[in-house]
C-alpha cells in the first residue's frame, strides 16, 4: 500500500511510526514552481511516494 502523507517518528521512550496527510498535488506545484535542483524529480516524489509506510 503506498503512503498518504509524510511519514515520521515520535520519538520517546517508545518509537511510534506516523503518517500524516497533506495535499500532493499542491506540494509538487510549489516544488515545481521552487527554483530547487532536481524540482521536477522531488515533485514526482510527492506524487508517487514510497509503496510502504508505517
Amino acid at each position: 500500500m503506498r503512503t498518504k502523507g509524510a511519514c515520521w517518528a515520535l520519538l520517546g521512550p517508545d518509537v511510534l511510526m506516523r503518517e500524516t496527510a497533506y495535499d500532493a498535488e499542491a506540494a509538487a506545484e510549489a516544488v515545481r514552481r521552487s527554483d530547487v535542483p532536481y524540482a521536477e524529480e522531488f515533485a514526482s516524489h510527492y506524487l508517487r511516494p514510497p509503496v510502504q509506510g508505517p
